[in-house]
């Protein structure tokens, strides 16, 4: 008899460790610890990656914009950097951009800004989180729409004076702002002459035949 219950003990003992088991497995798979959600973030989006800019005016409008990701609604301060000397923004940097928002950006590039193309970056941060984005800005040169006079080349000239003496008193001039050059007209000798706004000189002579 004590044997009997030896067994049965041993039995119940098995069955109930098969049991432990069994759960054990059972919180082991799908109804385990779950994943937690992505945290927020944010993108930085540009509506154009290329500015061009003439002298003495200002940009097309740029528009800055915050995509949010997973949730995210805070304001994002944004800083351009890499301008070049001369150039200044509207609004001026860094300038906070809400989630649902676009603001506009425009450029001004002084007169004497310089020519040529510069690689700007707009950095969007919010916290720890941040966003960069790429893009270019071409400084034009300006366009000349009044030309200005000259201290020693002028276009009321007189006969005493012509090239040779006894020309007709007409000259007509040109300004290259560029390369600070003058161009003039000398109708009586078929040429154009070159003078330098710098040194005040005549830097060279260009032939141009009068057409028969």
């Amino acid at each position: 008899m004590g044997g009997g219950v030896r067994n049965r003990s041993s039995q119940i003992f098995l069955i109930a460790l098969a049991l432990s088991a069994g759960g054990c497995g059972a919180s082991g798979g799908s109804g385990g610890i779950s994943t937690p959600p992505p945290a927020p973030n944010f993108l930085l989006n540009l509506s154009s990656t290329s500015v061009s800019v003439a002298q003495g005016s200002t940009s097309p409008p740029v528009g800055i914009s915050v995509a949010p990701q997973n949730g995210f609604a805070d304001s994002v301060q944004v800083t351009l950097s890499g301008l070049p000397a001369g150039v200044t923004t509207n609004p001026p940097s860094p300038f906070s951009v809400p989630v649902g928002q676009t603001i506009s950006v425009l450029f001004g590039a002084a007169a004497s800004a310089s020519i040529g193309q510069f690689n700007l970056m707009a950095q969007g941060t919010s916290g720890s989180l941040a966003s960069a984005e790429s893009f270019s800005l071409a400084i034009q040169p300006a366009a000349i729409t009044n030309l200005p006079g000259s201290t020693f080349v002028e276009n009321d000239s007189v006969p005493a004076v012509g090239t040779p003496p006894g020309s007709p008193p007409r000259r007509q001039i040109v300004f290259d702002a560029a390369n600070q050059r003058f161009y003039v007209a000398n109708l009586a000798m078929n040429r154009v002459e070159v003078y330098s706004s710098v040194t005040q000189t005549l830097q060279t002579s260009i032939v141009a035949p009068r057409r028969l």
